[in-house]
């Protein structure tokens, strides 16, 4: 009997080790890649073509063609965001203030929605200054690996992308873009 209890008191040890050894690095693993600029770039600068993008262009929710403005000599940023994420909503007043700023110098803003049904409405204040495409041209949207929302992607005016972010920003990641932006220049 005492045989039996030492295996089971061994197992039981050994199963909590596993499990925290599993939760040490699914922690390290979520801290990495929700904190790297680094991975989310990578993540959309190795895209299936290489050629430079251009702008998205689609349709709206109410299936009009969206027009397009003309290339923009300094760049476009892709937001791929929807009123129904809460990280969205909650991102809102930093990417209106780099949003404000991007525009100040030159950018056109895109507003991507995961799906026609999760589109902003169209008199939607997040929306001032952008242009949303609730149906995006199916080949452009395979150029580009959108995970998650809130995404955003800056492209110069070449189009290549000179920065991204995956999630809620923070300050710093509020500098860095601005940052990306003064360096492509």
């Amino acid at each position: 009997m005492k045989l039996s209890k030492d295996v089971l008191v061994r197992g039981v040890y050994a199963i909590l080790a596993l499990v925290s050894i599993a939760d040490i690095a699914m922690f390290a693993y979520v801290t990495v890649i929700r904190h790297s600029s680094e991975m989310s770039a990578w993540l959309f600068r190795h895209s299936i073509d290489t050629k430079g993008n251009f702008p998205p262009s689609g349709y709206s929710a109410a299936g009009n063609v969206v027009s397009l403005s003309s290339r923009s000599d300094a760049g476009w940023v892709v937001r791929y965001a929807t009123p129904r994420c809460e990280h969205c909503r909650a991102d809102e007043a930093r990417w209106s203030s780099l949003k404000s700023q991007l525009i100040n110098r030159g950018y056109r803003i895109y507003e991507i929605p995961p799906t026609a049904t999760e589109s902003y409405y169209a008199d939607a204040p997040e929306l001032a200054g952008e242009t949303q495409i609730s149906f995006v041209d199916v080949g452009w949207m395979k150029r580009l690996r959108f995970m998650s929302t809130p995404t955003t992607l800056l492209f110069n005016a070449k189009g290549d992308v000179t920065w991204t972010h995956v999630g809620e920003m923070s300050q710093e990641d509020q500098q860095s873009a601005l940052q990306a932006v003064w360096l492509r220049r």
